[in-house]
């Protein structure tokens, strides 16, 4: 194990002894540090679905336009450098060790050292400053009033994905108080709203400050399902987009809007630029066809609300099919719901045996699935070996263990399917 690994396995297992949310440390550290956050410019995006895919969406348009794009974003599903981004490229070995050592050498000083997720958040910070770029695409990690990311001042532009209930732990138990966590993040500027069932709507509504924008389902127009792409018509023009599954048409709204006000902004935005990077956008882990023949996906769908997105993409691209669903969930998710959101697609369930301090038990899953009368089976993940029609699916942590497993049965080059 070189000095890298060695590094980011530390950083790793400092993040399984659990979270602390709040901005007083976070504060400290980026002091010790020269405020690398008050030199960047931010598109602070948060919510429960779609932040990965928006980020995505966004990060290939500016990069196609030449405008030099940060992105800071969870979990990894390939590789750990790939949280610290720019223009889509990962953060380098040699200046993430670089880095680390100087927020280490900070927080030392620090009477409470900082969680794993602020040391990552104070890497990216220098580094995007370091780098010089014009914009950062900063993804909460978890709710926003007391996310580590909401220690920046008030971001250029604010975007809220659709909302559901997760985390109530940490967030509060009901939708209402969860938007209203989310929407914290939303200051003094302007801020894209998503699609929100009525009860988070509400709560955005009543506790966010500045101009809103908020996007809605009846502007999508038409989605037409292309072998290499899926064709959206948003009020009247049509965009080409290589991220599969219907449900991205809502992350597409928020994007088109972005866009929209990074233009009135200044920030030189060409259309047919903008169109070369939707349709060429690929996303590992998110509806991510492996083989067509048996058809094999994965998706890192992780509530039921995400869940049901999915089953609403797979049958419109598929129609009737029903496939094989491996699944397991990390703890804290509503399980229940979730499976009863993809009955529709299953055929045979396996619920995965994942041994990681996140999942939950396997023993739990398979109890409550057996109540919905299906054929289920418990497979270990290092027997997953998939020949029929095969979605696998309920968390980005379970992919990240498991689709280098899947790639090597396929016999598929992983480095191709980078997108």
């Amino acid at each position: 194990m070189d000095e890298y690994e060695k590094t980011v396995q530390s950083v790793v297992s400092r993040g399984k002894f659990g979270m602390k949310l709040g901005l007083e440390n976070i504060r400290k550290l980026l002091g010790k540090l020269g405020n690398p956050q008050k030199d960047l410019k931010f598109i602070h995006i948060a919510g429960s679905n779609g932040k990965g895919s928006t980020v995505k969406m966004l990060e290939a348009v500016l990069t196609e336009n030449d405008i030099l794009a940060g992105a800071y974003t969870s979990p990894e599903l390939i590789d750990f450098r790939e949280r610290f981004r720019i223009s889509g490229d990962w953060i380098s070995k040699d200046d993430f060790l670089r880095l680390y050592k100087i927020v280490d050498k900070a927080a030392k000083t620090l009477s409470e050292y900082p969680t794993a997720f602020e040391i990552e958040t104070a890497i990216a910070l220098l580094y995007f400053r370091e780098k010089g770029c014009e914009l950062v695409l900063w993804e909460t990690g978890l709710g926003g009033r007391l996310d580590a990311t909401n220690v920046i001042d008030s971001p250029l532009i604010s975007v809220i994905t659709p909302i559901s209930l997760e985390h109530t732990k940490y967030l509060g138990e009901s939708l209402s108080q969860i938007a209203k966590e989310k929407a914290a993040i939303i200051k003094d500027s302007p801020a894209v709203i998503a699609p929100q069932q009525k009860e988070a709507l509400d709560s955005i509504l009543e506790s966010a400050e500045g101009s809103l924008y908020i996007t809605k389902t009846e502007w999508i127009e038409e989605i037409s399902e292309r072998e290499d792409r899926q064709d959206i018509t948003v009020n009247g023009k049509t965009y080409p987009l290589g991220l599969f599954g219907s449900f991205q048409a809502i992350n597409l709204l928020s994007v088109l809007k972005v866009l929209e006000l990074l233009k009135d902004l200044g920030y030189g935005l060409e259309d047919e630029k903008t169109l070369k990077a939707l349709k060429e956008v690929r996303f590992p882990g998110r509806f991510e066809v492996l083989r067509t023949d048996p058809l094999i996906i994965l998706d890192g769908a992780h509530n039921p609300h995400g869940l049901k997105s999915l089953t609403q993409g797979l049958k419109k691209r598929y129609g009737d099919k029903k496939f094989d669903v491996y699944l397991s969930q990390i703890k804290e998710k509503d399980f229940k719901e979730g499976l009863k959101n993809l009955l529709p697609i299953i055929k045979n369930l396996y619920i995965l045996n994942w041994e990681d301090k996140q999942a939950q038990k396997t023993s739990e899953l398979i109890e409550i699935a057996r109540k919905t009368g299906l054929n289920v089976r418990e497979v270990d993940i290092k027997d997953l070996k998939p020949k029929d029609d095969t979605l696998i699916t309920g968390s980005l942590y379970l992919l990240s263990e498991l689709r280098p497993r899947i790639l090597r049965f396929l016999e598929i080059d992983g480095d191709s399917l980078v997108g």
